[in-house]
C-alpha cells in the first residue's frame, strides 16, 4: 500500500513539474494601426469664407462651436456646429467649402 501511495505522489509531482517547465505561450494578434491626419484647433474667425458660407447655407441658424484644420497640403476643416435644435454636428469641408466624406 505504501508503494502505491508513493508512486501516486511521484507521478503527481512529475506532472506538475512538467507543466512548470513548459509554460503555455500566449499568442498576441497584431492589430492594424491606421494613422490619420491630425487636426489642429483654430479660431472660428480664421475659417475661410467659403467654409463659413457653406455652413450658413446648409445649417441655417446654427452656431460654430469649434474649428479644426489639418496641416497637410490640401487643408481639410473639421467644424463642430450647434444646430437650432441644440444638436452638435461635425462637418468636414475642404478649402472651397465642399463637404468631404
Amino acid at each position: 500500500m505504501k508503494r502505491v501511495i508513493m508512486i501516486m505522489a511521484i507521478a503527481t509531482s512529475v506532472s506538475f513539474a512538467t507543466q512548470a517547465i513548459n509554460p503555455v505561450e500566449k499568442t498576441i494578434n497584431p492589430q492594424e494601426v491606421v494613422t490619420q491626419d491630425e487636426f489642429v484647433v483654430i479660431e472660428v474667425k480664421d475659417l475661410p469664407a467659403p467654409v463659413v458660407e457653406s455652413i450658413r447655407k446648409t445649417y441655417a441658424e446654427s452656431v460654430i462651436k469649434k474649428a479644426f484644420v489639418t496641416q497637410t497640403e490640401k487643408k481639410t476643416y473639421k467644424v463642430i456646429i450647434v444646430t437650432a435644435d441644440q444638436k452638435e454636428v461635425t462637418v468636414l469641408l475642404n478649402e472651397k467649402g465642399e463637404v468631404v466624406e
